[in-house]
């Protein structure tokens, strides 16, 4: 039998405290996908890190959920690099990480580590699977601000951005995980992000993504989602 040894480190903690945990098996080389899928679904959290050698970039990163391989996730990411980084394995601060559609690059600026996404690309859900979404997040039409609706975008993995018009709106909104799930597999989605426009000065958004196509009914952060928002 096998003993993996797991790192679980929060990304995006604020002064010590809160974030997304992450898992993260720093040598991987010897683990099928099957053992991956299955370390991941006995972990349980959102995501977990398969740290291997790479014949292209100076790493390479695979990751699981609980039920499935995803192409990218940005908090899993971010805990990798920066748990190589505080171990003394990685020394320099520029680096070219290998996903499973290409290269990325990693830079820490100040002891913080940074990553590369694609360009965003754009697009909208039809007009025919509008009230399904709304329903979806138990939202109305009036809850979106005017002249906005539900957009779909990819920087290497595919978002729902859904924004809404105040805070009480994004804390009362309550998933319905099989027609989210439904409209993700019908669009390609990891899942939907839900937005507010915070004023109060302490930040610039409050969000909440969902992604039970994967395993995730709420995911406390997401880079891939936050990054295009």
């Amino acid at each position: 039998m096998k003993t993996i040894e797991v790192i679980i480190m929060n990304a995006f903690a604020r002064d010590s405290g809160g974030g997304n945990p992450a898992a993260i098996v720093t040598n991987a080389d010897g683990l099928t996908n099957p053992e991956k899928q299955a370390i991941s679904k006995k972990l349980g959290l959102s995501e977990t890190a398969f740290v291997s050698h790479s014949s292209v970039a100076d790493y390479k990163l695979e990751f699981f959920t609980p039920t499935k391989q995803i192409a990218h996730c940005g908090h899993a990411t971010i805990a990798a690099f920066s748990y190589l980084r505080e171990s003394g394995v990685i020394k320099k601060d520029i680096l070219t990480n290998e996903t499973t559609d290409g290269l990325r690059e990693i830079r820490f600026i100040n002891g913080r580590a940074f990553m590369e996404q694609k360009s965003p690309a754009f697009s909208y859900p039809s007009d025919a699977d509008a009230e399904t979404i709304l329903r979806s997040v138990n939202i109305k039409s009036d809850d979106l601000p005017v002249g906005t609706r539900p957009v779909i975008v990819n920087t290497g993995n595919s978002f729902l951005l859904i924004e809404v018009r105040s805070e009480r709106a994004l804390m009362h909104a309550k998933p319905h995980l099989d027609l989210i799930s439904r409209v993700s597999e019908a669009y390609g989605l990891i899942g939907f992000y839900m937005f507010y426009r915070d004023s109060s000065g302490s930040s610039h958004a409050t969000t909440r993504m969902f992604a039970p196509l994967y395993g995730i009914e709420e995911e406390a952060a997401t880079v891939m989602a936050a990054g295009p928002l």
